[in-house]
């Protein structure tokens, strides 16, 4: 289902201009289920993370499965949608073939050198079955900035007086990669509560905790975390 999807589906940029919908906000696309049952070829993994990149360039191995009853030549190649000026997303064969019922595989690296901060998306296409195949692919560069963070435990708790509530949150950068070593300040802001615990700084996945405890006095309970001048409230 996700591989014969249609990638037709709309979006708005930042201006408000019309635009083709990007992987991370529709996916491989919208559900084409006549396609899906139609398809005599499947691919593992549907989809492609490279995730962040870091010094080294990565590569995974695509499986392609021939479900029909007679052989297939298959032909694939990169559709990319976000330029790169320093690596490219390469196949090592752009065409496969394949006997009724068996599979075969194809490399896919990243290769040239590492990207400059960003968000970068493509399909490979897979053609020479019964239907088109899209298989997306995403990978992503951070730049260390801390731009935003994600609420992870400890949002609109309940708890008795005296009790502990463990307060967790995430920071990400503009591109959504965590920022790690960013430092952090937890406070009681309502209610006569306290810290027990609190991690000075983010780790390597940006996600930085501390245990709280609840206030003496029935009521509303409020605690607030600081990092790189955003407000995190719990």
């Amino acid at each position: 289902m996700v591989n014969t999807a249609s990638e037709k589906v709309d979006d708005y940029d930042d201006n408000n201009n019309l635009i083709g919908a990007p992987i991370t906000a529709m996916g491989a696309g919208k559900l084409d289920a006549g396609a899906a049952v139609k398809t005599n070829v499947t691919v593992e993994p549907a989809t492609l993370s490279f995730g962040v990149i870091g010094s080294t360039l990565p590569s995974q191995t695509l499986t392609i499965r021939n479900t029909g009853n007679a052989a297939l030549t298959l032909n694939l190649a990169v559709e990319t949608r976000s330029p790169d000026a320093n690596a490219k997303v390469t196949l090592s064969a752009a065409s496969l073939s394949v006997a009724a019922g068996q599979s075969g595989q194809v490399t896919v690296r990243l290769t040239g050198t590492k990207p400059k901060a960003g968000s970068y998306e493509g399909v490979i296409t897979v053609l020479g079955g019964a239907v088109p195949l899209h298989v997306p692919y995403l990978y992503l560069v951070g730049d260390g900035v801390p731009y935003s963070f994600l609420t992870l435990t400890g949002d609109g708790f309940v708890r008795d007086t005296g009790a502990g509530v463990t307060l967790t949150f995430k920071v990400v950068d503009q591109f959504g990669v965590p920022v790690a070593q960013t430092p952090v300040k937890f406070q009681s802001t309502l209610g006569g509560g306290s810290i027990k615990i609190g991690n000075a700084t983010t780790d390597v996945l940006g996600i930085v905790q501390a245990q709280a405890i609840v206030g003496q006095q029935p009521g509303d309970q409020e605690f607030t975390a600081t990092a790189a001048g955003y407000h995190g409230l719990f």
